[in-house]
């Protein structure tokens, strides 16, 4: 990449209020999005490493957060855990969303939260690592990534939030044993999804998780229950339910697990 990083501009705090959107879809769960606040002092000096001339934003409580691509010409993006000496804690929300050439991406330990629609639209992107750390990720911050095709989540993460996929190439999903609840149409329209485990954690499932995944025949299902099972279209006791509804336009419920 380019050999000068954009200068952070240090004279104004992001508002960490005034993005609380999950995604495009109605979620009745409470917004995830702590961008920019209550993350814990990271002790391990590390040197700046990984792509030059990504565009960050400094907080006043001596973090950094990675805000655009800036002057960086990466096609593999390499997320450095610190800046300035500084730790790096946060991708934000839009970051990267529409960038096309963004092959791949290395997330480290020091992210704690990925903001909103953080990659979507990133079209070639094809392989997403993320380290252990991250305990948040914004509404559909991988959505319309046509040549995702598999994605292990790590075991910090405890929610998969709304429309966080909607794209067609995904195949597959490692889904932790910290996940407790997925979100609105998390998945929705993942066409080339054909099977998924949902551990015994999950006690959450809100409405059209799955919709328009009509390549899903096989669901394994570890718990023994979920609390708002009504809400979730298309039940993973259901598989044919979402074929015909995402056919038919039509919204059917499940009726429990």
């Amino acid at each position: 990449g380019g050999e000068t990083s954009e200068e952070p501009d240090d004279s104004t705090v992001p508002d960490s209020s005034s993005d609380t959107s999950e995604g495009t879809s109605p979620d009745s769960t409470p917004s995830d999005n702590t961008t920019g606040t209550d993350f814990p002092d990271d002790p391990i000096p590390r040197p700046d490493t990984g792509s030059k001339g990504l565009k960050y934003v400094k907080y006043e409580f001596n973090s950094y957060s990675v805000v655009g691509y800036g002057t960086c010409t990466d096609k593999d993006i390499v997320i450095p855990a610190t800046y300035n000496n500084l730790p790096v804690t946060n991708v934000e929300a839009n970051a990267f969303s529409g960038c096309t050439n963004l092959t791949s991406v290395t997330i480290p330990d020091s992210v704690k939260s990925i903001g909103a629609n953080a990659f979507s639209g990133c079209t070639a992107l094809e392989s997403v690592t993320i380290a252990y750390g991250v305990t948040r990720i914004e509404g559909s911050a991988f959505s319309n990534c046509s040549k995702l095709k598999s994605i292990i989540l790590p075991d910090s993460l405890k929610r998969i939030p709304s429309c966080m996929f909607e794209c067609s190439g995904l195949e597959s999903i490692s889904i932790p044993d910290s996940i407790t609840s997925i979100g609105t149409g998390a998945f929705g329209f993942c066409t080339g999804l054909t099977s998924i485990t949902i551990p015994d954690s999950v006690t959450s499932i809100e409405g059209l998780a799955f919709y328009g995944c009509t390549g899903l025949t096989t669901v394994m299902f570890d718990g023994t229950k979920v609390e708002n099972s009504q809400k979730a279209n298309h039940s993973i006791l259901h598989i044919s339910d979402w074929k015909r509804t995402y056919h038919n336009k039509k919204h059917l419920y499940g009726k429990g697990l």
